[in-house]
């Protein structure tokens, strides 16, 4: 893979020649169409991901039970269970974002959202066992990418917890709690 699709991506902007490189020789890029799913929520992380053009949604899928019953003659009661999921869309991204950090930690981790294409995209994939060799081999490398990494996380955390306070407030709203 040509090294120049890092250079849309801050998080490599301090990596030299050579670590893209590197880095490069571990990608690929996968095309995906609207509705594709990228990785699915609470799946394990394998991958590092960046949107090279298009639009992917980062989705929290809650899941709720819900029991309901019917009563037949006062005799038959009949129990069922029912697992709805509702989605709800924490972050839009699209060219030079990058995503899928919970691939980066040790042991790997497990996807926090579902990561879910909105529009034609391509995504640059990267392999988190591959990334965390090169820079276990080139310390200074990675300690700049896992600093970039840190402030998006930061900053997706902060918006995840913006939204839900909205979405809280809204459900909640003129209720007293």
């Amino acid at each position: 893979m040509d090294k120049s699709l890092l250079a849309g991506f801050t998080i490599f902007a301090e990596a030299d020649a050579a670590a893209l490189d590197a880095i490069a020789g571990t990608c690929r890029v996968t095309e995906h169409r609207a509705g594709d799913e990228v990785f699915t929520q609470d799946t394990v992380a394998q991958e590092f991901y960046g949107v090279l053009e298009g639009k992917v949604e980062l989705v929290l899928v809650f899941s709720e039970k819900v029991v309901s019953t019917t009563i037949e003659y006062e005799e038959a009661l009949t129990v069922s269970h029912e697992v709805l999921e509702r989605p709800f869309v924490v972050e839009t991204l699209g060219a030079g974002d990058v995503f899928g950090w919970s691939s980066m930690v040790v042991p790997p981790g497990r996807w926090t959202a579902t990561a879910r294409c909105t529009a034609p995209t391509r995504v640059l994939r990267m392999p988190a066992a591959e990334l965390q060799r090169l820079f276990e081999a080139d310390p200074a490398v990675g300690y700049r990418f896992m600093r970039r990494l840190g402030g998006v996380i930061s900053q997706r955390l902060h918006h995840r917890t913006e939204k839900l306070i909205d979405a809280w407030g809204e459900a909640f709203e003129g209720q007293v709690i």
